[in-house]
């Protein structure tokens, strides 16, 4: 389990008004917990809570006023992520 915060800065250098650019930091805590009884009484565990940073960015692109996608990159929660996103 992962819980954190981030924090974005978004800076669109073009004048598509549908994209959205943005870099962003994140900083939280990854909790790790493992066990195994094992086929003949060996048994394997390990686990902890560690303090976790990252480094990503990302773009939207709305297809719609209130509907888009996203993409973001980087050193965070996963290498890659995708998604939908939506304004209200």
């Amino acid at each position: 389990m992962y819980v954190g915060v981030r924090g974005t800065y978004h800076y669109n250098f073009t004048d598509n008004e549908k994209l959205d650019t943005y870099a962003g930091l994140s900083l939280g805590a990854r909790i790790q917990s493992y066990s195994d009884n094992g086929y003949y009484s060996n048994t394997d565990s390990w686990g902890g809570t560690y303090l976790t940073t990252g480094l990503f960015l990302g773009a939207r692109y709305y297809v719609t006023e209130k509907i888009g996608g996203f993409a973001e990159v980087g050193y965070d929660m996963s290498l890659l992520k995708l998604g939908v996103s939506a304004r209200f």
